[in-house]
């Protein structure tokens, strides 16, 4: 899943990421879309469109490189990025983060 050296990230992690770029421990907490400008300052300076580029104030560098869909094709290119977390969602899924052109996190 990672290179040597790395590893998945748990949905607390994530939050922690979260509340580091100022988001409110009651975003935090929701699932679905939250957060104000926390996508723009994890996204790359280039590369999104809709003028959805982000200032990389993180150093994250979110690229928006789409989401692969249920029968293998790439749609979004551009427009979205997916992570997964090593946090369970349900027996069959695992809770993970969007991030959209528009800058919003979206967590499911």
């Amino acid at each position: 899943m990672c290179p040597i050296g790395w590893h998945l990230p748990t949905d607390d992690e994530w939050k922690g990421l979260e509340i580091e770029l100022r988001m409110t421990q009651n975003d935090v907490n929701r699932t679905g879309w939250r957060g104000t400008n926390q996508g723009y300052l994890l996204k790359t300076k280039t590369g999104w469109n809709s003028n959805g580029n982000g200032i990389n104030k993180s150093g994250f560098d979110a690229l928006p490189s789409g989401n692969r869909g249920i029968i293998g094709e790439f749609t979004g290119i551009g427009e979205i990025a997916n992570w997964w977390s090593a946090t369970p969602f349900s027996k069959a899924h695992a809770i993970a983060v969007r991030l959209t052109h528009n800058c919003l996190l979206f967590n499911i």
